[in-house]
């Protein structure tokens, strides 16, 4: 609902930037990677669409182990950000990769 959409054309416009990194317990630190998440919304649905969610999917090669995840997200148009970070432990990989 705080998500910056301006009018264009008979949608409303927005586009999100997501920054997605990782460290490991040993203070490896991962690449940081950058999604760039356009949002368009046809104007009849702008209203209704305030109270939902948008989501992606992010996919980061981790050493098995405990890692600390970051992610920051900002409104390209709106010029705001949001960071969280959490605590996820990657498993290892099993015989054909599952």
């Amino acid at each position: 609902s705080r998500l910056v959409l301006l009018p264009r054309g008979g949608v409303h416009e927005g586009r999100v930037r997501i920054f997605v990194g990782a460290r490991d317990d040993e203070g490896r630190v991962s690449d940081i990677n950058e999604i760039v998440l356009p949002i368009r919304i046809p104007d009849d649905k702008v209203a209704s669409a305030s109270a939902q969610n948008v989501g992606t999917r992010v996919t980061l090669l981790l050493r098995p182990g405990r890692h600390t995840l970051a992610v920051g997200v900002r409104d390209e148009l709106g010029h705001t950000d949001s960071t969280v970070t959490g605590v996820y432990t990657a498993g290892r990989l099993t015989k054909g990769g599952k």
